[in-house]
């Protein structure tokens, strides 16, 4: 009785730790599967967030690159239309002879050779016959006195540049047609009249800016786009849409039809993209990626006077965007995922342009 009495208590020890150890085990067990299921769980939400983020990427790159074409294609169908009605009254010769007598009455000579046009054009003064010429003015160079022909060309120009930047005014920054003589008729809020000389240190040399030797330095006639600018006259940063007419058989062009894009809406727009995180970079679809715009190298950019790019400032994390580009299509997006990040990009459709 003793002995059974001392042996009870060792049975209820022994039936307590086997109790405790299977709740340990249990436990152990329970931890276990919750961490498993909870880490299976934290993988899922990560790759449907992911993938969440990457279809609202692509979409939100796509809508954009659509609206960035919008005004793009708008300047290509008045440029196209500008140099069709150019083409149309060149060829009648009675127009040509009006043209000549109206170069008389819409520009003066200078002293020093140039000609731009008379006082009061731009304010809104009407010639004598009450044609207006509101937000006009012209400047031409005095390297070759103009004979008929040039004179003709310059005053349609003149003409067609008024029509067709008024019709555009509030949609578009300005409209301008550029003979090969170095002469251009603009209408634009600035007179360029005032703004440009031929003489001194600031003496203009149209033949070094980028849209006159790239317009007329081929045979082409395809639209171009240069490279970003400051443009002093306006005081904004800028890019110049171009189109030449079609080249006679000696290769020569006899007009050049421009706008000029300000950049500094573009760089707003792009510095507020939809996605919260997220952020933005244009640049051209050359080999080194010149860059447009980006967010951490505005300040470069300008300093190298639009020649900045992806390659001259070494980003290696955007290498892979300059590989991706022969494969982009305009207004498609392409995901591109680096080690850092997610990135979509695409051609701004009418342009040159890398959207990323």
């Amino acid at each position: 009785m003793v002995h059974q009495l001392e042996d009870e208590p060792a049975q209820l020890k022994s039936g307590n730790s086997l109790a405790s150890r299977t709740l340990r085990i249990a436990v152990l067990s329970i931890a276990m599967v919750s961490i498993c299921v909870g880490a299976v769980s934290y993988y899922i939400n990560q790759e449907l967030v992911e993938e969440a983020v990457r279809k609202q990427l692509v979409l939100s790159t796509e809508q954009t690159l659509q609206r960035e074409s919008l005004p793009f294609a708008e300047i290509k169908a008045l440029q196209k239309n500008f140099l069709a009605e150019f083409k149309a009254a060149e060829a009648k010769p009675a127009s040509r002879q009006q043209l000549v007598r109206d170069f008389e009455r819409i520009f003066y000579r200078h002293a020093d050779g140039s000609y731009t046009q008379r006082p009061g054009l731009f304010e809104g003064q009407p010639l004598p016959d009450g044609r207006r010429y509101a937000g006009m003015s012209a400047t031409y160079a005095p390297d070759i006195p103009p004979d008929d022909d040039i004179k003709a060309r310059f005053a349609l120009s003149f003409q067609l540049s008024h029509k067709f930047g008024s019709s555009a005014k509030g949609r578009l920054f300005n409209f301008y047609g550029v003979v090969p003589e170095k002469g251009f008729p603009i209408y634009q809020a600035v007179d360029i009249a005032k703004a440009f000389t031929y003489s001194g240190p600031e003496a203009l040399k149209l033949e070094t800016f980028e849209f006159y030797y790239r317009g007329f330095g081929s045979s082409r006639n395809d639209t171009i786009f240069t490279r970003m600018y400051w443009d002093p006259s306006n005081a904004a940063w800028m890019a110049t849409v171009a189109t030449p007419d079609e080249a006679f058989v000696s290769g020569k062009h006899r007009m050049l039809a421009c706008v000029d894009v300000l950049l500094d809406e573009l760089m707003q727009r792009m510095g507020k993209p939809a996605i919260q995180g997220a952020y933005s970079a244009v640049f051209l679809t050359d080999a080194d990626g010149t860059l447009i715009y980006h967010r951490d190298f505005a300040d470069a950019i300008k300093k190298s006077e639009g020649n900045a790019s992806i390659k001259s400032l070494k980003l290696a994390r955007d290498y892979p965007l300059l590989d991706a580009i022969p494969a982009l299509a305009a207004g498609k997006a392409t995901l591109i995922e680096t080690e850092q990040e997610i990135v979509a990009l695409g051609i701004i459709p009418e342009t040159p342009w890398v959207l990323s």
